[in-house]
Parts: C-alpha cells; structure tokens; sequence
C-alpha cells in the first residue's frame, strides 16, 4: 500500500506540475465498483440475519446489527477510494514515468557521461582539489548536478547547466548544518547515500571520493532505484560511471521515484535504520524519507511549487538540509 508520502510526492507533484494527468477513470470506476460491492455485501448479510429486516419492530439487537453493518458498508467505501488511489499511486504513475524512461533516460545519461564527466574528471576535480575546503566544493558540485532531471524539468537547458556549474562556489551552505554534517561524518562508520537522477550521479561519484578521502573509516553504501523509473538512477547507470570504484552499491527494489522505507525489504530497511547518517539527494527522496526521524542530509535544488513553499525558495535555489528532529 501507498504511504502518505509516497502518495504526495507521485500523485499531487506530478498533477499540480503537468507532469501527468490526473487518476484515469478506470481507477475510479475500479475504486467505485468495490465500494458498491461492499455496500451490496453487508446490506445481504444483514437482509440473511435479518429476513423481516424492514417490518416488525425495531428491537435493540436489530438496531445494534444494523449500525454494525452501516458502518462495514462505510468502511468499505472508504477503502473502495484507498484502494484506487493506493492502485493509481503504484501502479498507474509509476508506469507512465516508466513510459519515459528510453530516449530521455538516455539524453539525460548523456549529460552525465560526457558534458560533465570529462570537466568532472579534468577541470573540476583539480579546482576542488586546490581549495581550502575540498569536501564542501564536492558538496556544493553535487547540489548543482541534480538539475539535470527530465522529469522535473520541461527541458534541460544548456546554457542554465553551464550557469549553475560555473557559479557552484557561490552556493551558500547553512554553516550550523555543514558543521553538523562534518561532525556526524567524523563519528560515523554506515553512510547510506541515496542517488537521485541518472545523469547527476557523476557528481555524487566525486562526492563519495572526497567523503571515504577525508574520513576513511566510512563504509559507503550507495542506493539506487531498483528498476527502470523516469530518468533516476539505476543498478546499470551506476555500473556504465564504475561506481564500484569509491563505494558498493544496491538497489532500493522498489520503482517509485524515491525512497520509500515502507517498500523497502526487511535486509534493507535494518540498513537504514542500522545506519549512523544517510545522505540523500533530490526532491523525490527528500518527499519520501522526510519525518522518518533518522539522520539524514538533503541536498537537491528546487524545482517544483511543493518544495518551493515549504523552504520558501525560489526556482532552483540549492538546498542543504537535515531532518527536523535533529536541527
């Protein structure tokens, strides 16, 4: 079934964005036709115990078994319209992102591999490795990398990509938060990094490097999408980058665009709820683990009207957060 967040993130993002149109009517008429069923259900179970039903008097046993099944027949009603909310949320949204994962995954993965990859590899990596503060330009390197997402995005602009990546010094990271961040760092061993798009991942892959550089007792976990979903990261995109390289990597075994603890299996759960701190990039992550109340670290840029109202920002501004419970 579709937790609360799960449901906000897929369904109330996407429509208020146009990303996707709303609940087909299918899902309603399938929604409808259970609740009709059990209305018609518990009215014929009360009809077979009660034969003389609406004649006769109103005794209180028959007044006691009749708001019984009243209210069955509300319940089923209710869950009728769970059910098809619950049907379209995992069933229905996630297959039409997955309608769009070929040639856009592909464009967007093209970004990663080639646009960014070279600088990342040559220009970037020396920049960052002659400042004062190596980790938090990774940081920083990482935050802007989540622009690249076609399912957030109507395009991906060159010219805003090449903006952003020029001007990544210039984000401006809560120092409460950074201190925080470096301290748990410092004291931690199980780091859980969740990946968020695929043509960002790049970015991350040089974020792990200078997190296991600096704080080498750090065991990074890695966690992608389990399947095919949008344009996110999966198991093969974190294979084609080597990410093998700088930490181990699974995926989550769900296809949402997120991270949903309640979907996750038993083994991976114990490993987030097991973990000293969990990094987590982009919105859909932040909308699924958000009030989990573990130890989590957000970073991803805003681009939708949701996020936009609850950190009052604007229109791709960088966001470095953590869980609320810990601030």
């Amino acid at each position: 079934m579709a937790n609360k967040a799960l449901f906000w993130y897929n369904y109330k993002r996407f429509v208020d964005e146009g990303t996707i149109k709303p609940l087909s009517p299918k899902t309603f008429a399938l929604s409808g036709l259970i609740t009709v069923c059990g209305l018609v259900l518990s009215l014929t179970i009360y009809c077979l115990v009660f034969p003389d039903s609406f004649v006769g008097e109103n005794t209180p046993i028959k007044l006691f078994f009749c708001t019984l099944f009243y209210m069955l027949g509300t319940l089923a009603m209710i869950g009728g319209v769970y059910f098809g909310i619950s049907l379209a949320v995992t069933r229905f949204i996630p297959d039409k992102l997955c309608n769009i994962s070929g040639q856009c995954k592909s464009a967007v993965m093209a970004y990663g591999t080639s646009s960014i990859a070279y600088s990342v590899n040559k220009e970037f990596e020396e920049e960052i490795n002659q400042s004062e503060n190596p980790l938090k330009l990774a940081i920083q390197l990482a935050i802007v990398g989540n622009y690249i997402d076609c399912i957030a995005m109507p395009t991906i602009d060159d010219k805003v990509l090449n903006r952003l990546l020029m001007q990544y010094r210039e984000i401006k990271l809560d120092d409460k938060i950074y201190k925080l961040f470096t301290n748990d760092l410092a004291n931690s061993r199980k780091v859980i990094y969740c990946t968020d798009n695929c043509g960002e991942i790049v970015l991350d892959k040089l974020l792990i490097k200078y997190l296991t550089l600096y704080y080498p007792q750090l065991e990074i976990q890695v966690i992608v999408r389990g399947e095919e979903i949008g344009n996110d990261a999966s198991i093969e995109d974190a294979e084609n980058i080597s990410m093998q390289e700088v930490a181990a990597f699974e995926g989550n075994g769900t296809t949402i665009a997120g991270t949903s603890l309640h979907l996750l299996s038993d083994e991976l759960k114990k490993k987030f709820y097991k973990a000293d701190m969990i990094i987590s990039k982009g919105q859909g992550n932040y909308e699924t683990l958000s009030g989990s109340g573990l130890n989590i670290y957000y970073l991803f840029l805003c681009k939708c009207n949701h996020l936009q109202k609850i950190f009052l920002a604007k229109f791709l501004d960088p966001i470095f957060s953590m869980e609320c419970e810990r601030r």
